[in-house]
């Protein structure tokens, strides 16, 4: 989990309204870390690839992504911690941001930050 995750994600609610999860994860670990870490009231929609059939980078799971939303694109921002995840969705024309927490990930065309609060 994200070191400031209980700190940022009330406020991140307060500011976005909805907030969403896309993991490549298994559904049931999935289930059990986020219902473990008390994540369940902050996160209004879990997209698990196992779910998805799908895994990021594909383009694909980020088209899934925009259809369950009910969003356009430019709507949506995507946080992840790898660079390859974001291109595809960033070829979609949506809003990327690296979590580079270490500040030691190669220079990108994402956003950079380094805490879940600096999305604000």
């Amino acid at each position: 989990m994200i070191a400031d995750s209980h700190s940022a994600l009330p406020a991140l609610k307060k500011r976005f309204g909805r907030l969403a999860s896309l993991s490549n994860d298994v559904s049931s670990w999935s289930l059990k870390l986020r219902r473990r870490f008390e994540l369940e009231s902050w996160i209004d929609e879990w997209l698990i690839s196992d779910d998805l059939g799908l895994r990021k980078p594909s383009p694909a799971i980020y088209l899934k992504a925009v259809e369950r939303l009910g969003v356009a694109p430019r709507e949506i921002t995507f946080v992840d911690d790898r660079p390859r995840n974001l291109d595809s969705a960033q070829d979609l024309g949506t809003n990327t941001v690296l979590l580079d927490v270490g500040g030691d990930q190669p220079r990108s065309s994402h956003r950079r930050i380094r805490r879940l609060i600096d999305l604000l």
